[in-house]
């Protein structure tokens, strides 16, 4: 497929056909009108060769092939949409950005207090923290769905940065007297 032949901007009309799975409201979410929408989905009909939605009687169904789309297509518009708001023109006092977080809860408390002090006054930024185990982790990364990982021990590819932010150890606090504080503290001591 020659892509000087594709209008770009049918990708980001079928994202919001996938997405709202109604005409009328792919037309507003993205600014257009409904005849609009509806040309934009005929000429992807026929650039992809398939119905991509059918009308059903429980609204518009995404064909297999529109599936088998939506997820690749959200990540080649997120990525689209990082190359166009280069992080040279970052100002964060002026960005409105809201960035998804993912740790802990522990590491919740130790940074997010941090991270709001340090932030301007005039910052419009939000945060929202998730929890995700860490094989997700990594592939909620590469879909772009978070932001910033805090973490330990992930194994990442390539496509992924990271950089050290703290060394952390784990501590055994006890009275003095504990019949534990004798011999060696193994992990197997520590749970029994």
């Amino acid at each position: 497929m020659n892509l000087r032949s594709i209008d770009l901007n049918l990708l980001v009309a079928l994202d919001a056909l996938l997405t709202e799975r109604h005409v009328t409201k792919a037309a507003d979410r993205v600014g257009l009108s409904q005849p609009a929408m509806s040309n934009a989905l005929n000429r992807l009909r026929a650039m992809f060769e398939d119905e991509l939605l059918v009308r059903t009687t429980a609204g518009m169904k995404p064909t297999p092939r529109a599936t088998e789309l939506a997820e690749p297509l959200r990540q080649v518009l997120r990525q689209v949409e990082r190359v166009m708001a280069s992080d040279a023109g970052f100002d964060p006092t002026r960005t409105e950005r809201s960035f998804t977080i993912r740790m802990s809860d522990i590491l919740a408390c130790l940074l997010l207090p941090r991270l709001a002090a340090a932030r301007s006054p005039d910052a419009r930024t939000s945060y929202n923290v998730i929890h995700l185990p860490p094989a997700l982790t990594i592939d909620a990364l590469e879909r772009d769905e978070i932001d910033v990982a805090v973490s330990m021990g992930l194994d990442h590819s390539a496509s992924i940065r990271s950089e050290t932010l703290l060394r952390d150890r784990m501590v055994c606090l006890m009275r003095s007297g504990h019949p534990i504080k004798r011999g060696k503290l193994t992990f197997e001591r520590f749970i029994a």
